[in-house]
Formats: structure tokens, C-alpha cells, sequence
């Protein structure tokens, strides 16, 4: 199976929003500095002109609160709904809309698409565990963005915006501990070596969230099962020249919270295995021109086992590729954006097995 888009595009960006505020301190501070969002319109603005009903979750703040994962900070957005599934993915909703495997929030890294299940067409498993140690800020827009984002960005996207060498400055390693045998090993590393920035992490995760269930689907009462085993690296290196590379792999197993039939089993299984990889060119061109071109693949394995009185097992392989290229165009009253891209997409080795006897798929 093979798909292809080309999305062509000229967008005038126009700016408004509504930030995040824990304190009424942090309100008056925000008021008084300048805040800069990107997720809006794919450039950086004023938050106070962006036209986008836009949250920021910045660092600071998401070390108060203490999240141990996105779903965390996400549970404290405004109009954002976080629940957990029978099997081994969380549903966002946004404006009242729901699905399975979230596949109508678009969720970005650093404005590289996470949706890389096509099959699916959700981001929400693949990178459950992206380490909080990571993350700088997060930019949540409700509202569609499809005009300028394409696929998936039906009812809002999720910007995940990474630390970069200036924000780290060194090395950083960092110990946790805690219930349900949760524990995480992350060391992050920044440095500037004049005009390369080098960002490095790596995360390791292990954790079982046993729930008991006093009666499940058939009657039955007994804990759940959602072992989680998870390795996350990233690497990012920027030149001052404008040239970046970015490459992320992350490597889950997953057991069921409930089962896929709501009913207790130790059978079902997730392994997921995602490898991103993005070059790209991003630099001003000439006075108020600036220029951003990027290729990239994704490449996304699963393997899933369910329990449904049978043994159903459901493997593949979806890869992503293609290149994008936007010019800005801005002056002290507008901007205007304007792009092409072109992307290829396929889902390979598909297998569906019943008591491990092959089916057709």
C-alpha cells in the first residue's frame, strides 16, 4: 500500500490567544514580557497577535507540576480531555471530539510530525514515554490547522518543542524512582562548540501501573497487566549556517491496561519500534525573506498481540518520506506564508495471524 501528496500553499498568518497561567504572578510576568509562540502559523510571533486559540506549557511550569509524561502536562490544558483506553494507547479530546487512537490531534516534534501509525493514524502510542527531560515548552492549538499542517490536524496539534545546547550547557542526569515500580534513567547533554549546537539524550523507562478490577467483562476480578519497557534516544546538531540534522529512535513494549474485550488477560502485547530522521536548511534569504527546507523519513514496526478468545496478532511496518520547503515573506503589518511538499507513504510486511495461523490481510 503506497500513498502520495503534494500540498501546495500561500497562507497569510495573522495573530490572538489564550495563554496558560498557574499564579496570578505568573499572569502580571506575562503580561509584562514578550511571548513568542511558533505552532500558530509555522513561524515565530507575538502571542498577542496570533489569530489561533493557543496554551503555552513552558518549562518552569512543567517542572511544578511535576508531570512524569505529555499526558500530564496535556491534563492541564483548558478544553483538553486525557482518558485511558482498554488497550495501549490514551485518547485525547479536544472540543468534544474523541477517537480510539487520536488520529485528529496532529502532535509535532519540534514541528515534525509523531503521527507515524498510518495505519491507525495516531501518534499517541508511538511516543507515550518522550522524556519529560526533553521537552522546553509545549504549544497546544485547539481548533483545526489543516490548511496549514495537512493530515491529522482535524480538531488541534501539539507542538512539542525540545531544549536545545543554550538551555542545557553541560550534562544533566537524572535519577527517578517510584510506584508501581516505576524507574527512569535519563541523561541529557547540550553544548555549544561555536557554530555547531549539539543536544543529546537518552531516556530508559520501566514501570507496571497494576490496577485491580473488582469485575471485569465476563465476571472476573483480578490486576491488570500494562508493563511498560521503553528506550528513547534523540540527537540534534544545529550550525550557525542554518543547516540541522535531527534523528529520534524509541523503542516501547507495552502490556494492556484491561484487555481488548474489557476483560483481564496477560496476553496482549505491544512492541513498537520508531526511528525519525529530518535534515533540513533554515536561514534568512534576503532583508524580510527567510527560507526553511527540510527532507525526512519515518519509519514506524509494530508488532501487537490481542486476546479476544483467540490469539490475534497484527504486525507491519509504515514508512513516511518527503521534503518541504516554505518561504516567509514579512514587513512590519504582514506575513505571508507560502510552501510546497511532497510526501510518500506505505504500509509494508502486513501479517495478521489467528492461533498464529497466517490470514489474509
Amino acid at each position: 500500500f503506497v500513498m502520495k501528496k503534494i500540498l501546495l500553499s500561500t497562507i497569510p498568518a495573522l495573530l490572538l490567544a489564550n495563554p496558560f497561567q498557574t499564579t496570578l504572578e505568573d499572569e502580571v510576568s506575562w503580561l509584562k514580557e514578550e511571548t513568542f509562540v511558533i505552532s500558530a502559523s509555522r513561524v515565530k510571533e507575538s502571542i498577542k497577535k496570533t489569530p489561533a486559540s493557543i496554551t503555552i506549557i513552558d518549562n518552569e511550569m512543567i517542572k511544578k507540576m511535576g508531570a512524569k509524561d505529555i499526558f500530564d502536562i496535556l491534563k492541564t490544558v483548558p478544553g483538553i480531555g486525557i482518558s485511558q483506553s482498554n488497550v495501549y494507547v490514551d485518547k485525547i479530546t479536544i472540543r468534544g471530539i474523541q477517537t480510539w487512537f487520536s488520529e485528529k490531534v496532529l502532535i509535532l516534534l519540534d514541528g515534525h510530525s509523531l503521527n507515524v501509525d498510518l495505519l491507525n493514524g495516531g501518534a499517541t502510542g508511538a511516543f507515550k514515554n518522550f522524556p519529560i527531560e526533553l521537552i522546553k515548552r509545549v504549544e497546544v492549538v485547539k481548533g483545526p490547522a489543516s490548511a496549514l499542517y495537512g493530515e491529522n490536524a482535524f480538531s488541534g496539534l501539539i507542538n512539542i518543542i525540545t531544549k536545545k545546547a543554550s538551555d542545557i550547557d553541560g550534562s544533566i542526569i537524572t535519577l527517578k524512582g517510584g510506584s508501581n515500580s516505576t524507574k527512569v534513567i535519563n541523561l541529557l547533554y547540550g553544548k555549544d562548540y561555536g557554530k555547531t549546537e549539539l543536544t543529546f539524550n537518552v531516556n530508559s523507562e520501566t514501570s507496571n501501573d497494576r490496577r485491580y478490577v473488582k469485575s471485569d467483562n465476563s465476571g472476573n476480578s483480578g490486576t491488570t497487566n500494562p508493563k511498560v519497557d521503553s528506550l528513547n534516544t534523540y540527537l540534534s546538531i544545529n550550525n550557525t549556517n542554518g543547516l540541522y540534522l535531527t534523528l529520534n529512535y524509541n523503542k516501547t513494549k507495552d502490556g494492556a491496561k484491561y484487555g481488548a474485550l474489557h476483560s483481564l488477560n496477560k496476553n496482549d502485547l505491544s512492541n513498537k519500534e520508531t526511528t525519525l530522521f529530518e535534515l533540513g536548511y533554515k536561514n534568512n534569504l534576503y532583508k524580510n525573506i527567510d527560507i526553511h527546507t527540510k527532507i525526512y523519513q519515518d519509519v514506524f514496526d509494530v508488532k501487537n498481540s490481542w486476546d479476544i478468545g483467540a490469539i490475534v496478532q497484527t504486525d507491519y511496518k509504515t514508512i513516511k518520506k518527503g521534503i518541504e520547503s516554505l518561504l516567509t515573506f514579512s514587513n512590519d503589518n504582514h506575513k505571508i506564508i507560502s510552501g510546497v511538499s511532497y510526501e510518500e507513504q506505505q504500509i509494508k510486511n502486513a501479517v495478521q495471524k489467528i492461533n498464529n495461523v497466517t490470514v489474509p490481510t
